[in-house]
């Protein structure tokens, strides 16, 4: 007869140290609402084992449906929210029990089948559980973590549990009682408190052994507990992996006429069981897991994506971090201080179609005592209109504080740009300078959307180009034009993602949106005129798509 432990679970649990950080961090992320998919494959990817998983699982026969994803973050959009979950937390347990562990009676890959089995059949009669049917999966995977750590640390008592509950036909939990002390369950609820994870899965796990105690579990684990005992009756009838236990398994059809299970679904779920097991223990422990038909479909396309999946995944999101990072950078270029000398106010915005922006606008100090105020829009959109605005302003920078005459200074622009740039690049530029002392402004537009002046009396007039854009004819001589603004005057300078913006069917807002959203912001406080416009603009766009280009809005007004 086995001699009986009394193993310390507190010890136990001690050694088992916490959940990898990974693994923790994705768990803790998909907890908060605002999670996004770009979130966790940026978490993910730092551990590149676990990328390989998902996107195994991603592109196993139970998920991909014939449709190949070379991608981290097309995995986990594929495999949606929760599983992602799911399975991290899934992977960092089973990166702490692996699958060397050698106990008689019990094959660790076995056990795992059997527990992914289990969390599996959970899903599935879990889903009248309203509340808690997103936790099914997960307390499924969890009833079988005191097992691993058994398994791991108590190799020899937990032989000898094994042989007396095959000899005795009876369950493990009480032939671990008499052998070790304590049952699996005991051990993997106080694991679920070492990992801080929710009170209800600690106490599902808790009373897997048996429902009848004192104090009864609480009235809300109760369900989830039922679900549990039962999915793991439905793993162990239809023969995936092993438990331990010494009490033979039901027929499958009599726990699915028990739980109210027709034989045409409980076929159904039984292949699809299968399936995602399959799956799941090749993402697992890949060439150490049994090959089964789901599991070699998945090899030729991981095969195929390898680690060049993950390396491609890396340099996108590389890429991405490169981009998010210029982006902060240009709009730290644009200017954070509107307040400018004499009797006038500005507000304005920038709002990019891609991660970087073809416009820019700004205020800067110029010759005689004035304020040029700019606004540029390169061709194209993206990283290239990105760096030849950044080129343009650097430019008008320069040249701006040491040269008064506006023809002349866009004469230097539209030559400088015309040399560094081919003739498909090329950039729309207004100008205006703002004196003082309250005197008439001085504009030149360049090709620009036609800038609207709101008179306080509600009259508009535009303002219209002086020559063609900058970087398009070496030779070009720009006009310059003047006009006063008596105070309550606003100008309004647009780029053309704003007057192109389209609705559904395709209709732009055009100069005539523009016009009347002017008309309707009588206000003459620039900032409110801004935010009128601005929110009809949005309003008139596709209100999925948005403007589908760089959008940007500047409005000056003369305050006294």
């Amino acid at each position: 007869m086995a001699t009986a432990h009394n193993i310390s679970v507190t010890a136990l649990v001690d050694e088992v140290g916490s959940l990898p950080s990974v693994a923790a961090h994705v768990v803790a992320l998909t907890s908060d609402p605002g999670c996004s998919m770009g979130d966790l494959a940026r978490v993910i990817l730092a551990d590149a084992a676990m990328s390989l998983r998902f996107l195994a699982l991603a592109n196993s026969a139970a998920f991909s449906r014939g449709r190949e994803v070379r991608d981290l973050r097309t995995s986990l959009v594929r495999l949606g929210l929760i599983r992602v979950r799911d399975l991290a937390l899934l992977m960092g347990a089973h990166d702490l029990f692996p699958t060397s562990a050698e106990v008689p009676g019990l094959p660790a890959e076995a056990v795992w089948q059997h527990n992914l089995a289990t969390a599996c059949w959970s899903r599935v009669l879990g889903r009248g559980l309203a509340d808690h049917a997103q936790d099914a999966w997960l307390a499924g995977i969890l009833q079988g973590i005191g097992l691993g750590v058994l398994m791991q640390r108590t190799p020899v008592e937990l032989g000898n549990a094994v042989a007396i509950a095959h000899d005795e036909k009876i369950t493990l939990a009480a032939a671990c009682q008499r052998s070790c002390g304590c049952h699996p369950w005991q051990v993997g609820a106080a694991v679920c408190d070492r990992w801080q994870l929710p009170r209800l899965l600690r106490n599902v796990v808790a009373h897997q052994a048996d429902l009848v105690t004192d104090p009864p579990p609480p009235a809300d684990a109760q369900p989830l507990i039922r679900v549990v005992r039962c999915a793991r009756e439905m793993a162990a009838a239809q023969g995936l992996g092993a438990s331990g236990e010494g009490v033979p398994a039901p027929p499958m059809a009599m726990v699915g006429e028990r739980i109210g299970l027709a034989a045409d679904a409980l076929e159904a779920h039984a292949a699809k069981v299968s399936a995602e097991v399959d799956g799941l223990m090749f993402s697992l422990l890949g060439d150490r897991a049994e090959p089964s038909a789901a599991a070699t479909d998945v090899r030729v396309p991981l095969a195929r994506l390898g680690l060049a999946g993950v390396d491609a995944s890396l340099a996108r999101q590389d890429l991405q971090e490169q981009l998010d990072t210029a982006r902060e950078i240009q709009q730290q270029l644009l200017p954070r201080d509107w307040n400018v000398p004499g009797p006038w106010t500005i507000s304005a915005m920038n709002r990019p179609s891609c991660t970087v922006s073809g416009d820019i606008y700004d205020i800067l100090p110029a010759a005689n005592d004035r304020t040029a105020v700019a606004v540029a829009d390169v061709s194209g959109k993206g990283v290239a209109a990105a760096l030849l605005a950044s080129n343009l302003q650097a430019t008008l920078r320069a040249l701006a504080p040491v040269t008064a005459d506006l023809a002349e200074l866009l004469g230097h622009i539209n030559r400088q740009l015309c040399g560094a740039t081919d003739d498909e690049h090329f950039a729309t530029l207004f100008v205006l300078l703002l004196p003082a002392d309250g005197g008439p402004v001085r504009y030149v537009s360049a090709g620009h959307v036609p800038p609207l002046v709101l008179g306080a009396d509600g009259r508009q007039t535009r303002l219209r180009p002086g020559g063609p854009p900058v970087g398009m004819l070496p030779g070009t001589h720009y006009r310059v034009g003047e006009f006063a603004l008596a105070p309550g005057d606003r100008v309004v300078v647009c780029t053309d993602g704003l007057t192109e913006a389209a609705n559904e069917q395709g209709t732009e807002f055009g100069e005539e949106g523009l016009a009347t959203a002017a008309k309707r912001t009588s206000d003459p406080d620039p900032e409110l005129t801004l935010v009128g416009i601005l929110e009809a603009v949005l309003a008139h766009a596709d209100p999925v798509a948005g403007p589908a280009d760089d959008l940007t809005l500047l409005v000056a007004g003369r305050t006294a």
